[in-house]
């Protein structure tokens, strides 16, 4: 990890979830993240950091995805993500 980046930054943590409720995505201070589907099943646990406007997933099997935080929302893999408030 370089120095630029850091976990658990606060314009990026908290809960987004897609503008159909379908996936949640839950960001923690810690750098931990969950992604759940549906109903509240599970689908993806693991740590994020953050460098810059790029946030950069790792989930717990190793599985590695890039997202971006732009004008208040997050981009990831094709799915745009809303703060809930």
């Amino acid at each position: 990890m370089d120095d630029n980046r850091a976990t658990g930054v606060p314009g990026a943590t908290g809960t987004w979830i897609t503008a159909n409720g379908y996936i949640r995505l839950q960001l923690s201070g810690s750098g931990r993240f969950k992604e759940t589907w549906g109903a509240g099943e599970c689908a993806y646990d693991g740590s994020y950091a953050v460098s810059g406007a790029i946030l950069v997933f790792t989930d717990d099997s190793g599985l590695v995805t890039l997202g971006e935080l732009e004008a208040g929302a997050i981009h990831l893999r094709g799915d745009h993500f809303l703060r809930v408030h």
